[in-house]
C-alpha cells in the first residue's frame, strides 16, 4: 500500500551511496535502506476502496488455498442439521396450545391458571430451541475465533506501514459473510427435510441466519480478548450461558418481575430473541385466519412466558443489532489495541 516510487527511490539512494558493496552479496544495501527508510513515514497510495478490495481478494484467496476448512464448516452444519432432525422427528408437533378456555374453568382452582396458561404440549419446541441454538452458534463462533485471532500479528504489522484497519477488518467478511449465509442454509435445508416443521422455511432460515450472525460476532469478539489457544473454550462457555438466558427457563416474564437490572443479561443474550422467533413461527399455525379459534390461547401462553406474538422482525433485527455490536467492539479493540 505504499507509494512505490518512493521506495524505490529510497532503494536507489542506498544503492547511489556505496554502502555495503563491499559484501558483495546486497546484504549491506539492505541494511542501509532498513536503517535509513521510515515506512511510518511514506504515505500509503492506495485509497481506502482499493486496500478493501485487495484484503477481500485475499480472504477469498485463503479459502481457495485451504477447500478443506469450508468442507468442514459444511459438514459441521450439515451434521448437526442430522442429529438434530432425527432427534426431534417424532416430536411432532413441537408445540400444542393451551386448552380451550371454555375447558380450563372446569380445572381445579389451584392449577386454574396453569390450565388457562401453560401450553398442553411445548416441551420439545423448549428443547428444540435451546439445542439447536447452542449447536449453530458453536459452529458458526469456533471458526469465527480462528478468522481474526489467528492473523492478529498481521494485522498489526501492517497497521504499521499505513494499513487501513477498516478495510483490512471489512475484507474478512468477503469470506466470512458468505459463510454466515451458507452455514443457516446447510442446517435449515437438512433440519426442515427430516423435521417438516409446522413454520414456514422462510421464518426457520430468517433466524438461523441471525444465529450465525449474532455468534460470528461473539466468536470475533472472543478472539481480540483472549489468548487463542483460550478462545474456543471461552467462545463456547459464552455461548452456552446465553443460551441459558434464552427466556424459557427461567421465564423471561420471571426475570422482567423481579430482577428489573439483571434482566439486562438477557436483553444481551441473542439466544433470548433466537428462541421467541422459533416460538412465534412453530406457533404460526394456530393464530392464522384456519385455526383463529386458539390466538388468545397462544397469546396468553407467550404471556406466561414473557413473549410476544408479533414480535418476530423485531428479533430478528436485535440479533442483528447484536452480531453488529460485537462486530464494532471488534473494530474498536484492534483499532485502539497494541501489539
Amino acid at each position: 500500500v505504499y507509494d512505490v516510487a518512493k521506495l524505490v527511490q529510497a532503494w536507489n539512494d542506498s544503492l547511489a551511496s556505496g554502502r555495503g558493496a563491499d559484501r558483495g552479496d546486497g546484504a549491506g544495501v539492505q541494511s542501509d535502506f532498513a536503517a535509513n527508510t521510515n515506512l511510518d513515514d511514506l504515505p500509503p497510495s492506495a485509497g481506502f476502496m482499493r486496500q478493501l478490495s485487495l484484503f477481500s481478494l485475499r480472504s477469498i484467496r485463503q479459502m481457495y488455498r485451504a477447500p478443506k476448512m469450508f468442507v468442514l464448516f459444511a459438514g459441521i452444519h450439515l451434521l448437526i442439521g442430522a442429529v438434530l432432525g432425527f432427534g426431534f422427528q417424532q416430536a411432532i408437533p413441537w408445540y400444542a396450545p393451551p386448552m380451550p378456555s371454555w375447558l380450563s374453568q372446569f380445572c381445579p382452582p389451584s392449577i386454574a391458571d396453569l390450565c388457562r396458561n401453560l401450553p398442553m404440549s411445548s416441551a420439545p419446541l423448549q428443547d428444540f430451541s435451546f439445542f439447536a441454538g447452542f449447536a449453530v452458534s458453536t459452529a458458526a463462533m469456533v471458526p469465527a475465533t480462528n478468522s481474526l485471532g489467528n492473523e492478529q500479528v498481521n494485522f498489526f504489522r501492517e497497521r504499521r506501514g499505513g494499513m487501513s484497519e477498516l478495510a483490512y477488518f471489512l475484507g474478512k467478511h468477503a469470506l466470512d459473510g458468505p459463510l454466515v449465509i451458507f452455514g443457516a442454509v446447510f442446517f435449515s435445508g437438512v433440519l426442515v427435510v427430516l423435521v417438516k416443521p409446522l413454520q414456514s422455511y422462510s421464518m426457520l432460515f430468517g433466524t438461523f441466519l441471525m444465529i450465525e450472525w449474532a455468534a460470528w460476532g461473539i466468536g470475533y469478539l472472543v478472539s481480540v480478548t483472549v489468548a487463542p489457544e483460550n478462545a474456543n473454550l471461552v467462545g463456547v462457555v459464552s455461548i452456552f450461558a446465553m443460551c441459558v438466558c434464552s427466556g424459557i427457563t427461567p421465564r423471561l416474564a420471571k426475570i422482567q418481575e423481579d430482577f428489573s437490572v439483571a434482566r439486562i443479561i438477557w436483553d444481551v443474550s441473542f439466544p433470548r430473541y433466537a428462541a421467541e422467533a422459533l416460538y412465534i413461527g412453530e406457533t404460526e399455525l394456530y393464530t392464522d385466519a384456519t385455526y383463529s379459534g386458539f390466538k388468545s390461547e397462544v397469546e396468553a401462553s407467550f404471556t406466561y412466558i414473557g413473549y410476544k406474538l408479533d414480535n418476530y422482525g423485531f428479533d430478528l433485527a436485535m440479533m442483528f443489532v447484536l452480531g453488529t455490536a460485537f462486530r464494532v467492539i471488534t473494530y474498536l479493540i484492534l483499532r485502539f489495541g497494541k501489539a
